[in-house]
């Protein structure tokens, strides 16, 4: 599943999980806790089910509703809340007077990428350049700083929740031509969804 998302061993391993034990572990020749384990679907921005859904067979698996049964929501939203947290600060601003949050949330992942570049911090700060340059009217300029999305969108072969969210999320920042391009794409790769 890595694999299929274009993440390559290097962008995934970090502190719990080391290069060399997520690439045993693809090879089946050591096994992993629950912890790292989950630790590591997260990293490649898969939830359980879409795992389990993938190792079994794919169409007697019902399809995880966002909120269950309890009212608390599914696992893959956790995979999505860095992107809702932009989305309700752009819904408050009050452009051109008060954008100030977003723009202190920008400088925030800024300083957060130089950090840790990460794949989905390096998502994420596309997305929020792209959400700053809207509140601040800057439509060209937004549809520029999502290229980073696209371009994880087009490369990513198996798409799963984390992808469908991402391009409903972006859909206001792309050009009309990727926006049809990417949507066929996630039909034809979201065959769960």
């Amino acid at each position: 599943m890595r694999k299929s998302k274009g993440l390559t061993l290097k962008e995934v391993a970090d502190e719990q999980v080391s290069v060399a034990v997520i690439s045993k572990f693809e090879n089946g020749t050591s096994m992993l806790g629950v912890d790292r384990f989950l630790h590591l679907l997260n990293q490649i921005h898969v939830t359980t089910s879409e795992f389990f859904y993938w190792q079994t067979d794919r169409y007697a698996v019902d399809a995880s509703s966002p909120f269950n049964e309890d009212g608390h929501s599914a696992p893959s939203w956790k995979l999505i809340e860095p992107f809702q947290e932009i989305i309700a600060l752009v819904n408050h601003a009050d452009p051109p007077k008060n954008v100030t949050p977003v723009d202190q949330y920008q400088q925030r992942l800024a300083k957060a990428v130089r950090d840790q570049p990460t794949p989905m911090n390096l998502l994420l700060m596309a997305y929020v350049n792209s959400s700053a340059d809207l509140v601040h009217f800057n439509l060209d300029k937004a549809a520029q700083d999502i290229l980073p999305v696209v371009n994880y969108l087009s490369a990513v072969d198996q798409w799963g929740e984390f992808e469908v969210y991402l391009l409903i999320f972006s859909l206001s920042f792309l050009e009309a031509e990727d926006v049809l391009r990417l949507f066929k794409r996630a039909m034809r790769r979201a065959d769960w969804y």
